[in-house]
């Protein structure tokens, strides 16, 4: 069963210099009375608490959330849940809504209605300016459901269907050491976004990128992030047997993003020797995700063979150097064969491509060139 999704983000950092968040308040709201998506909000009431709260563990945070459903799903209530709110300018302020959306004909916003128990007219904006009014340091502001236009007619009638590891560095990066803001929807206008029983496709594309970025990344950026996040989306239209559905996830950021301090690291005498500091390793000059990206367009059937060769030979020493090597990991288990030669690899992504569902490049386990392109890459194939 596939629903219409529409999923809008806004966030926003709101002091200029970096200090350690105290407190990371989740605010979920989720219509779980809804006798057509109820059994979908309720899973993603535990899948957000769930990521939320590993992040909070992740980066020392105090973990405090409130969840308003059955009688507490109201305007009401949620603007007095942020009033009575005790935020302090070190603390990350997160809202999450689960369930019904629409716009107004008569509507300028571009993000949704949400279709709360008191009134029709509660905007994801309305919401997200009351956050920003509390002066966290960061405020997030997430809703998972439908923007369709409905009339003011339709709407009183039926209600809209919703339709390893550095992972603290890297949590630390996107939400600590950045300030601006960013928005985002799971699809362009006149398009419709696909969920299931598991929730919507996008937002498990989202979660799944956070996750793998977690998990296998040495840097990141809320650009990579979103653009593997795209990735992954096409991954699974691919996948949904018959389906020729068209979903593109837009974004606009403008953040700043504050680099860690490098503090210099004088030669240590030992001895009366004189032991030079290990100099450190190369990082990437490339883009993680335009890479994950370049090996999925290789195996994607919807472009024609004759294409994805010639995006293989255009693209080849953007991200290579002359000589490089891949080792593979297939399904999450390890090949043990010894790494194969760049080149070779590639094209058998081409000429495999019906027999490999996903790439996933796993950057911490790869090595990099003195220009910063892949020397040694290592593959998580999904197959």
């Amino acid at each position: 069963m596939y629903k219409r999704l529409q999923i809008c983000v806004l966030l926003v950092l709101l002091i200029p210099t970096f200090t350690l968040a105290s407190d990371l308040r989740l605010i979920i709201m989720a219509d779980v009375q809804a006798a057509d998506i109820g059994f979908s909000t309720m899973k993603d009431i535990n899948t957000m608490e769930f990521e939320f709260e590993t992040i909070a563990k992740e980066l020392n945070l105090n973990f405090k959330k409130t969840i308003l459903t059955y009688d507490q799903f109201t305007r009401a209530s949620l603007f007095k849940q942020i009033s009575d709110l005790p935020v302090t300018d070190t603390d990350v302020l997160v809202f999450y809504y689960s369930g019904h959306g629409f716009a107004l004909q008569n509507t300028k916003s571009i993000f949704p209605n949400l279709k709360v128990k008191d009134v029709n007219n509660l905007n994801l904006t309305d919401v997200h300016e009351q956050l920003k009014k509390k002066k966290a340091r960061l405020c997030m502001s997430f809703a998972d459901c439908c923007n369709n236009t409905v009339s003011e007619a339709v709407l009183s009638r039926t209600p809209v269907r919703k339709g390893i590891s550095n992972q603290s560095d890297i949590l630390r990066k996107l939400f600590l050491e950045s300030k601006g803001d960013i928005i985002l929807a799971s699809s362009r206008r006149e398009e419709q976004a696909l969920g299931d029983e598991n929730g919507g496709i996008y937002t498990r594309s989202w979660l799944e990128s956070l996750t793998f970025a977690k998990a296998q990344n040495l840097t990141i950026e809320w650009q990579s992030l979103l653009d593997d996040a795209e990735v992954r989306l096409q991954n699974k239209l691919t996948q949904i047997e018959g389906s020729k559905h068209i979903q593109h996830s837009i974004f606009e950021i403008n953040v700043t993003v504050y680099d860690p301090v490098i503090v210099k690291v004088d030669p240590v005498i030992k001895d009366s020797v004189i032991v030079e500091p290990t100099p450190p390793k190369p990082l990437p000059s490339v883009s993680f995700s335009e890479m994950n990206k370049y090996l999925n367009t290789l195996v994607d059937e919807r472009i024609s063979l004759q294409k994805r060769w010639q995006i293989l030979d255009l693209n080849r020493n953007k991200f290579f150097p002359p000589v490089a090597q891949v080792k593979e990991y297939i399904n999450l288990i390890e090949n043990k064969l010894e790494p194969v030669d760049i080149d070779i690899f590639l094209a058998s992504l081409v000429s495999r491509a019906q027999a490999i569902k996903e790439i996933n490049v796993v950057e911490n386990l790869s090595t990099f060139s003195d220009q910063g392109k892949y020397q040694i890459i290592t593959i998580q194939e999904i197959r």
